[in-house]
């Protein structure tokens, strides 16, 4: 009966330390941005590490790597300060990126010949706007129309616990039809950036599914 009762306890204890470790939120606690009054704190050295997996159609996932994007430098461009975004995922990542009067703009100077808006901030529900479908290249037959779902989610990720504005893409063809909606959620935390993105695609089936999660994993944004 000792004997049974003790395989029993192995069992158990087996089974508790297979199962998913919930993410580690200290406290439960909000972290609080140095500066909230920009969507994407800009300076040199700047730094955000994402975890990103990649899924199947059957919600499988089929790989997982890290994405480290980093403000390198400053650049004056007709008596606007840009700062230069790089990327390790994407050598060909190169943008120019700032905070305006719109909120976060981006150029992506490899592929295109000026600036577009990015991030809405501040921002209201249901405001909208068109974004290129791809930052790699032009693509005239795809519209994406980015909108902004909710003004106050609570996202958790490795990094922690942020208050976040999410933002919805959807994409139509040149008849106007949509063909994914949606296509992209994005959660970003004014002061800090990017904290979760989910890339959707449909399977062979019609079936839309989560084809890429990327969550913020660290960062060091100076004050």
């Amino acid at each position: 009966m000792r004997f049974c009762c003790f395989i029993l306890f192995l069992v158990l204890i087996f089974a508790l330390s297979s199962c998913e470790t919930p993410l580690d939120i200290e406290d439960n606690v909000i972290k609080k941005p140095i500066d909230p009054a920009f969507i994407l704190p800009l300076k040199v050295d700047n730094r955000w590490i994402y975890s990103e997996e990649v899924f199947d159609s059957h919600g499988l996932k089929e790989a997982d790597s890290f994405d480290t994007i980093t403000i390198t430098g400053e650049i004056v461009i007709d008596n606007n300060n840009w700062f230069i975004e790089n990327r390790t995922a994407n050598r060909m990542h190169k943008h120019y990126i700032r905070n305006s009067a719109f909120g976060l703009e981006r150029w992506p100077v490899e592929t295109f010949d000026t600036a577009f808006p990015d991030r809405k901030f501040p921002s209201a529900i249901g405001d909208n706007y068109v974004v290129p479908f791809s930052y790699d290249e032009i693509i005239d037959s795809l519209r994406t129309t980015r909108k902004v779902l909710s003004s106050d989610e609570i996202v958790d990720v490795p990094a922690g616990r942020f208050r976040c504005l999410k933002y919805s893409d959807t994409v139509s063809g040149e008849s106007g039809e949509t063909l994914y909606d949606p296509y992209r959620i994005d959660f970003f935390s004014p002061g800090f950036g990017l904290i979760k993105s989910i890339l959707y695609r449909i399977s062979p089936t019609g079936q839309v599914f989560v084809f890429r999660k990327k969550l913020l994993k660290e960062f060091t944004i100076a004050e």
